[in-house]
């Protein structure tokens, strides 16, 4: 959109408009403006801050085969913005009373935890 500016001058307006991903989360742009005649580049730029519900980043498989007396590592991943994100385990919609964590990090593009219940079994 262009207008004229107070000062007798062009004033120039630009809109960009963009549907957002979490993926998005910690893009940069630039908006670079440029006076011809005056042979001057301008330019801003802004960081995007993608505000997200927790998602799992590998989803987990539907089933898991364990051998009666086995046990089976399961490790899920999620991030979400912000973080951090936290867990809960269930079985048979009651919690488990004591999943065990074995590790936690965080990732340069968010908070990422690593959880792992060890011993859980799928039953029918």
């Amino acid at each position: 959109e262009t207008s004229v500016a107070a000062n007798g001058g062009t004033r120039v307006t630009n809109v960009l408009e963009l549907n957002l991903t979490a993926g998005d989360d910690g893009m940069q742009f630039v908006c670079q403006a440029t006076n011809m005649a005056l042979q001057i580049d301008l330019n801003e730029s802004v960081t995007l801050d993608v505000r997200y519900s927790p998602e799992f980043i590998m989803p987990p498989p539907p089933t898991v085969d364990v051998e009666v007396g086995g046990s089976r590592t399961l490790n899920l991943t999620a991030r979400a913005n912000p973080g951090p994100v936290t867990y809960s385990w269930n079985r048979l919609g009651a919690p488990l009373s004591k999943p065990v964590i074995v590790g936690t990090q965080r990732a340069p593009y968010g908070s990422i935890h690593h959880h792992h219940h060890r011993g859980m079994q799928h039953s029918a």
